[in-house]
Protein backbone atom coordinates (compact mmCIF):
# COMPACT_ATOMS: atom_id res chain seq x y z
CA UNK A 1 0.00 0.00 0.00
CA UNK A 2 1.31 3.45 -0.91
CA UNK A 3 1.30 6.34 1.58
CA UNK A 4 1.96 9.94 0.63
CA UNK A 5 3.92 12.15 3.01
CA UNK A 6 2.94 15.67 3.97
CA UNK A 7 4.57 18.38 6.05
CA UNK A 8 2.49 19.90 8.82
CA UNK A 9 3.04 22.52 11.48
CA UNK A 10 2.79 21.33 15.06
CA UNK A 11 2.46 23.62 18.05
CA UNK A 12 3.73 22.47 21.43
CA UNK A 13 1.13 24.01 23.77
CA UNK A 14 3.43 23.70 26.76
CA UNK A 15 6.22 25.83 25.24
CA UNK A 16 4.31 27.66 22.51
CA UNK A 17 6.88 26.63 19.88
CA UNK A 18 5.75 25.68 16.40
CA UNK A 19 7.77 23.38 14.18
CA UNK A 20 7.30 21.49 10.94
CA UNK A 21 7.20 17.70 10.83
CA UNK A 22 6.71 15.21 8.04
CA UNK A 23 4.03 12.57 8.52
CA UNK A 24 1.83 10.27 6.49
CA UNK A 25 -1.15 12.10 5.07
CA UNK A 26 -3.47 9.29 6.07
CA UNK A 27 -2.30 9.50 9.69
CA UNK A 28 -3.20 13.18 9.85
CA UNK A 29 -6.61 12.44 8.32
CA UNK A 30 -7.30 9.66 10.85
CA UNK A 31 -6.27 11.89 13.77
CA UNK A 32 -8.56 14.63 12.43
CA UNK A 33 -11.51 12.21 12.25
CA UNK A 34 -10.82 10.85 15.75
CA UNK A 35 -10.71 14.37 17.15
CA UNK A 36 -14.26 15.03 15.91
CA UNK A 37 -15.52 12.20 18.14
CA UNK A 38 -13.48 13.20 21.20
CA UNK A 39 -14.86 16.61 22.15
CA UNK A 40 -12.80 16.83 25.37
CA UNK A 41 -9.50 16.03 23.66
CA UNK A 42 -7.01 18.86 24.35
CA UNK A 43 -5.36 18.36 20.97
CA UNK A 44 -6.66 20.31 18.00
CA UNK A 45 -6.35 19.63 14.30
CA UNK A 46 -6.84 21.83 11.24
CA UNK A 47 -6.46 19.42 8.34
CA UNK A 48 -7.05 22.03 5.65
CA UNK A 49 -4.11 24.15 6.80
CA UNK A 50 -1.95 21.17 7.84
CA UNK A 51 -1.74 22.45 11.41
CA UNK A 52 -2.14 20.77 14.76
CA UNK A 53 -1.55 21.51 18.41
CA UNK A 54 -0.38 18.94 20.90
CA UNK A 55 -0.02 19.13 24.67
CA UNK A 56 3.79 18.84 24.92
CA UNK A 57 6.94 17.45 23.29
CA UNK A 58 6.17 13.95 24.54
CA UNK A 59 2.82 14.07 22.70
CA UNK A 60 4.58 15.26 19.54
CA UNK A 61 7.11 12.43 19.80
CA UNK A 62 4.22 10.00 20.34
CA UNK A 63 2.44 11.27 17.23
CA UNK A 64 5.55 11.03 15.10
CA UNK A 65 6.64 7.73 16.61
CA UNK A 66 9.86 6.04 15.55
CA UNK A 67 10.46 8.59 12.79
CA UNK A 68 11.03 11.49 15.20
CA UNK A 69 13.74 13.95 14.17
CA UNK A 70 14.75 17.35 15.47
CA UNK A 71 14.96 20.65 13.62
CA UNK A 72 18.72 20.54 14.20
CA UNK A 73 19.02 17.11 12.51
CA UNK A 74 16.96 18.37 9.57
CA UNK A 75 19.18 21.44 9.22
CA UNK A 76 22.34 19.29 9.24
CA UNK A 77 20.90 17.07 6.49
CA UNK A 78 19.89 20.12 4.48
CA UNK A 79 23.48 21.36 4.65
CA UNK A 80 24.84 17.96 3.55
CA UNK A 81 22.42 17.25 0.70
CA UNK A 82 21.90 19.80 -2.04
CA UNK A 83 18.09 19.59 -2.01
CA UNK A 84 17.62 22.62 -4.29
CA UNK A 85 19.78 20.94 -6.95
CA UNK A 86 18.10 17.59 -6.39
CA UNK A 87 14.64 19.15 -6.72
CA UNK A 88 15.76 20.89 -9.92
CA UNK A 89 16.90 17.53 -11.36
CA UNK A 90 13.55 15.93 -10.52
CA UNK A 91 11.63 18.77 -12.19
CA UNK A 92 13.95 18.73 -15.20
CA UNK A 93 13.82 15.01 -16.00
CA UNK A 94 10.78 13.24 -17.37
CA UNK A 95 11.04 10.14 -15.18
CA UNK A 96 7.64 9.30 -13.74
CA UNK A 97 9.06 8.02 -10.46
CA UNK A 98 12.34 8.20 -8.64
CA UNK A 99 13.19 5.47 -6.15
CA UNK A 100 15.71 6.54 -3.53
CA UNK A 101 17.09 3.86 -1.22
CA UNK A 102 17.82 5.31 2.21
CA UNK A 103 19.22 3.62 5.28
CA UNK A 104 16.28 4.19 7.64
CA UNK A 105 12.78 5.58 8.07
CA UNK A 106 14.00 8.77 9.75
CA UNK A 107 16.07 9.68 6.67
CA UNK A 108 13.06 8.92 4.47
CA UNK A 109 10.96 11.38 6.47
CA UNK A 110 13.64 14.06 6.45
CA UNK A 111 14.16 13.74 2.66
CA UNK A 112 10.37 13.85 2.22
CA UNK A 113 10.20 16.95 4.40
CA UNK A 114 12.80 18.81 2.35
CA UNK A 115 11.35 17.74 -1.00
CA UNK A 116 7.77 18.56 0.07
CA UNK A 117 8.89 22.10 0.90
CA UNK A 118 10.25 22.32 -2.65
CA UNK A 119 6.94 21.25 -4.21
CA UNK A 120 7.79 17.60 -4.80
CA UNK A 121 5.37 14.93 -3.52
CA UNK A 122 6.84 11.78 -2.03
CA UNK A 123 5.63 8.63 -0.39
CA UNK A 124 6.48 5.11 0.61
CA UNK A 125 5.21 1.74 -0.52
CA UNK A 126 4.78 -0.64 2.38
CA UNK A 127 6.07 -3.47 0.18
CA UNK A 128 9.47 -1.77 -0.20
CA UNK A 129 11.28 -0.99 3.01
CA UNK A 130 13.60 1.98 3.26
CA UNK A 131 12.90 3.26 -0.24
CA UNK A 132 11.50 6.74 -0.80
CA UNK A 133 9.35 7.19 -3.89
CA UNK A 134 9.40 10.61 -5.49
CA UNK A 135 6.43 11.33 -7.72
CA UNK A 136 7.33 13.59 -10.63
CA UNK A 137 4.13 15.52 -11.21
CA UNK A 138 5.73 17.28 -14.20
CA UNK A 139 5.76 14.07 -16.22
CA UNK A 140 3.01 13.81 -18.82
Amino acid sequence: MFSYFTVIKVKNRETGTIREICTEGKKLYIMHKLNKFQKNDPDSFDIENRYMELKNEKSIQGFIGCTYYTDKELKILEEQVKFDSFAHQIHKHKKKEWLIPLKDDILIRMYSHELFNRGIPTGENSCWTEVLEVINKNNN
